[in-house]
């Protein structure tokens, strides 16, 4: 019974870890040896209905999760850009309002006001 939960938790390490390998190296982080790794690896796998379908799916998985990246990793490069074409922008913005703000400045009537005082 002890053994066929164990082999369960390792059908389930199996698929959460995606290969047999990282699978034994997890098992014997966790105090296995490598060869009683390998038979709870083999009989995890002799266990599983349709060993060749979930190794099928997890290359589909596995190179899902490639794409998903690279085009995470496209996107964060493209917002980058972007990002430094707004601050282009913004520096310009602020370029031409100081020069508008200087020029409006220079083309005001300098005049001065008196002071009165009130009775």
């Amino acid at each position: 019974m002890v053994e066929d939960s164990l082999v369960q938790n390792v059908r389930e390490l199996l698929v959460a870890s995606g290969s047999e390998k990282a699978a034994i190296l997890h098992l014997m982080d966790m105090g296995f040896s490598a060869p009683e790794a390998d038979d709870l690896i083999n009989k995890a796998k002799q266990g599983m209905a349709n060993y060749e379908d979930w190794k099928k799916i997890m290359t589909i998985a596995q190179n899902a999760e490639a794409s998903a990246k690279g085009n995470n990793d496209e996107f964060i490069e493209k917002s980058g850009e972007k990002k430094r074409e707004v601050q282009g922008q913004i520096s310009e913005l602020r370029t031409m309002m100081s020069s508008l703000n200087s020029e409006l400045d220079t083309q005001k009537p300098k005049t001065e006001t008196k002071k009165t005082k009130q009775p």
